[in-house]
């Protein structure tokens, strides 16, 4: 969050954020332990512009789903049909997929996206 904070605060912003086989942790116990969770996303929505991107590689299954169900659940993300690799996306994935690798694509909805933050001068 702090160094996501430091790019606002420079003028500076992502356009997109790639994330790769993050560990699902399936059982209630573990949720402190997902990255995928209902803050990041929060989090990354605030600080991607409209049409901003993330994408996230999930082993095929289960894991895939409900990480394809949190983050629509969020409400500011919008799924994008599957396609051509990105061109940000790391190519290690981009290799891995139909290797047991499912590749979701979610982009900001333009009428969701936060006011960009201007430096203070």
């Amino acid at each position: 969050e702090r160094l996501l904070d430091r790019l606002a605060l420079r003028g500076l912003s992502l356009c997109s954020v790639s994330v790769v086989l993050p560990q699902t942790w399936l059982k209630a116990r573990h949720a402190a332990r997902r990255l995928l969770s209902p803050p990041l996303l929060a989090l990354l929505r605030a600080r991607l512009p409209a049409g901003g991107r993330l994408l996230v590689a999930c082993t095929e299954g289960a894991p895939a789903d409900s990480a394809e169900a949190l983050v629509l659940q969020q409400g500011s993300w919008r799924l994008l049909v599957p396609g051509a690799v990105e061109p940000c996306f790391p190519p290690a994935c981009a290799s891995a997929m139909g290797s047991g690798v499912r590749v979701l694509r979610f982009e900001v909805a333009a009428e969701l996206a936060p006011a960009p933050v201007m430096a203070s001068q």
